[in-house]
C-alpha cells in the first residue's frame, strides 16, 4: 500500500498509515512522517491541530444489522434481506 512519486525524492513522498480503534502511540510515529494517512474507529480530539483533513462515515443501520446477521447469525433474516433482494 505504498505509492511513490518517481520524480524527487522517493522516500520523502512515501505514504505512511496507521490504524487503531481509538488513540494508539503508532499515530504519532505516521503524523512524524510526510504524508500520513490515519483510520480510527473512535474520533481522537488530540489529533484535529495535527492532520490536515478529517474524513468521517457512517453505515446505513440496515447494512450494519445485515452485516451482523449474515457474519454472526446475530439476528433473524427475514425474507428479502439480502443485499441483492434489497432496493
Amino acid at each position: 500500500q505504498k505509492i511513490m512519486i518517481r520524480q524527487n525524492n522517493a522516500q520523502e513522498w512515501q505514504i505512511h498509515s496507521a490504524h487503531a480503534d481509538g488513540d494508539s502511540q503508532k499515530f504519532d510515529t505516521c503524523l512524524d512522517q510526510r504524508i500520513c494517512v490515519l483510520k480510527t474507529h473512535i474520533f481522537v480530539p488530540r489529533l484535529v491541530s495535527r492532520v490536515d483533513i478529517i474524513l468521517s462515515s457512517h453505515r446505513d443501520v440496515r447494512d450494519v444489522v445485515l452485516s451482523s446477521m449474515l457474519m454472526f447469525g446475530a439476528c433473524y433474516a427475514p425474507i428479502g434481506t439480502t443485499r441483492t433482494q434489497r432496493s
